[in-house]
């Protein structure tokens, strides 16, 4: 009996739930032909239907004994004792849901004061893992990248350089991206649609300029003060979709370094790659990895710091090899 105690708090506590088991217990009844049961679930008082329902899901022969005296018809409700108890595990585990949903783990003691032994039946939340608006956001990235792919290859014509253009950013990274770093709020992320306008080091500041003239937001990055030793221009540009695109720039010694043999081989062509490679005397391709693992620690932690410290080295290396 402790179970149906614990169900009929469960069910009573909150009107919608009320309703629903109704109306599961009428249409259940109707579909097995049971034509009085479902007239009498909607002509005898609920809590009635509820003690023979639950006294059911109990298993209790003589709890429904006791139903069975109280409502004629309890006895059709037999074979609804497995399918019951399914329901209202599902209820409980929504509500669990809803429980885990909108703690705050930070705060002690704070599930101690939520799970109240009645349900409170508050309004269930979203679960936040899926950021906010990101449908929205994410159908406008194809003409955001029409976009910035347009502006990039006319600044690349004019100071002979050329363009590396990326697909756009998957959907699981963006949602990474967007729940880390924007708080769930998908209309701050900026790189949905992004490319890289690689050009000569004279030139960087040259196309930096460009850039700025056609309303991008420009930071040029200084290989000194970088935490990791990187150097290049990256900007964000609001497009007409209504959402913002980037376009970075850099030198070709710095793909070099950045990005992986394959894709740096594409974007520079087998002999500028080779002649890079030539000149700097050591890998190419390792400073995307120093990223990768710089970015998921603590910065102040000792692991993190010997990462940024061999990336470093590792930039400054490649940017004297290559006269700049």
């Amino acid at each position: 009996m402790a179970e149906a105690y614990e169900l009929t708090n469960l069910v009573m506590a909150d009107p919608i739930l009320r309703e629903s088991l109704n109306d599961f217990v009428a249409e259940y009844a109707s579909i097995q032909h049971h034509t009085e049961v479902t007239y009498l679930t909607g002509a005898v008082a609920f809590d009635l239907i509820l003690m023979a329902v639950l006294a059911v899901a109990t298993g209790g022969a003589a709890a429904v004994g006791a139903a069975a005296g109280r409502i004629r018809h309890a006895g059709l409700l037999a074979s609804l004792g497995k399918t019951v108890k399914a329901y209202c595990a599902a209820v409980r585990r929504q509500r669990l849901r809803y429980l885990w949903r909108s703690t705050d783990l930070k705060k002690k003691n704070h599930l101690e004061a939520r799970a109240s032994k009645r349900v409170e039946g508050q309004e269930l939340k979203p679960a936040k893992n899926v950021p906010n608006k990101f449908g929205e956001v994410y159908a406008k990235a194809p003409a955001a990248k029409l976009e910035i792919d347009t502006i990039a290859d006319e600044i690349a014509e004019m100071f002979g350089g050329q363009v590396a253009k990326a697909p756009i950013k998957s959907q699981d990274r963006a949602t990474q991206k967007i729940m880390n770093d924007y708080d769930g709020d998908a209309t701050k992320i900026k790189d949905l649609a992004r490319n890289t306008i690689i050009v000569s080091p004279e030139k960087m500041d040259a196309v930096a300029a460009e850039l700025a003239k056609r309303g991008a937001n420009v930071k040029v990055i200084n290989g000194t003060t970088d935490p990791l030793g990187y150097s290049g221009v990256n900007s964000t540009i609001k497009t007409q979709a209504g959402i913002f695109g980037e376009v970075q720039v850099n030198t070709p010694a710095m793909i070099y370094a950045k990005e992986s043999e394959s894709v740096a081989r594409v974007l520079l062509g087998d002999d500028l790659y080779t002649s890079i490679a030539s000149k700097s005397g050591i890998p190419g391709g390792q400073g995307h990895k120093f990223y990768e693992e710089w970015r998921v620690l603590s910065p102040s932690s000792t692991q993190a710091q010997s990462v940024s410290e061999q990336s470093q080295e590792y930039y400054e290396a490649i940017r004297k090899a290559n006269g700049y």
